[in-house]
C-alpha cells in the first residue's frame, strides 16, 4: 500500500542555463549540465534516510531527456534496490508551442494575465487539458496505491509545473492557492505522506515572494 510519494524536479539542464535553447533543440533533447549531476548527489544524501526503508520503489518519469538523466543518475546510487520504472507522458514539460525568443515575454505576460492554469499556448498545450490529465493520473495512482500489494513508495521525476500540479491534485489545493506557488529549484524534493487520515506535505511548497 502506498505510504509516501517523492516529487522531484529534474536537475539543472541546458534550459536552466540558456532558456533560449528550446529554439535550437527539441524539448526532449535537452540534457543535464555537470552541475546538474552534482545536484543529484546532494539530493540523494538528503532523502536517503527515508528511502532506505523501502525494498520496492515505483518510479514515474517524464519522457524529457533531462528528467530521464536525473533518474539514471539517481538510480546509480542504489545498486541493490528494486525500481519499477514507468515512462509517464502526463508529467512531461508544458509544450510552449510557437513561443520564440522574440515573443516569449508577450506570451508570458498573456499567460499570467489569463492565469497559468487556464492559458492556451499558441501551437502548444491547452493548460486546462494538461491539468486534467495530471488530475486523472493522480486519481489512478491513489486508487492503485490503495491495494495491499502496491509498493509503499513512489518517486516521480518531472518538471516544476507538473510537480506543483501533482501536489495540488494530491492535496486538493484550490486554483487560488496554486497561484502563490513558486517554481521549485532544480532537484527540489516534495515529500507527501499518505495515511488513513489523508495526504500531507512534510514541508510547505515554496511560494512566490512579493515585494511590497
Amino acid at each position: 500500500m502506498l505510504r509516501q510519494v517523492f516529487l522531484i524536479r529534474h536537475a539543472e539542464s541546458g534550459e536552466d542555463v540558456n532558456p533560449n535553447i528550446r529554439n535550437e533543440v527539441s524539448d526532449n533533447q535537452i540534457s543535464l549540465t555537470g552541475i546538474g549531476v552534482e545536484q543529484v548527489n546532494a539530493m540523494v544524501e538528503r532523502i536517503l534516510p527515508q528511502l532506505a526503508r523501502y525494498s520496492r520503489i515505483k518510479v514515474f518519469v517524464s519522457p524529457s531527456n533531462r528528467a530521464v538523466e536525473t533518474l539514471e543518475a539517481f538510480i546509480s546510487y542504489f545498486p541493490d534496490a528494486e525500481f519499477d520504472v514507468v515512462n509517464e507522458p502526463r508529467i512531461r514539460n508544458l509544450d510552449w508551442g510557437n513561443t520564440t525568443i522574440e515573443n516569449v515575454r508577450e506570451i508570458e505576460r498573456q499567460r499570467y494575465e489569463v492565469g497559468v492554469l487556464y492559458f492556451q499556448f499558441p501551437g502548444g498545450d491547452n493548460t486546462p487539458e494538461f491539468v486534467q490529465n495530471i488530475q486523472r493520473f493522480v486519481d489512478e495512482l491513489q486508487a492503485e496505491g490503495a491495494r495491499a500489494d502496491y509498493p509503499e513508495c513512489v518517486i516521480m521525476f518531472m518538471h516544476g509545473f507538473a510537480l506543483r500540479l501533482v501536489a495540488k491534485a494530491f492535496l486538493g489545493m484550490s486554483d487560488d492557492a496554486f497561484r502563490y506557488l513558486a517554481n521549485p529549484a532544480n532537484c527540489y524534493v516534495a515529500v507527501l505522506d499518505i495515511s488513513e487520515s489523508g495526504v500531507s506535505l512534510q514541508e510547505p511548497l515554496p511560494i512566490v515572494r512579493f515585494n511590497i
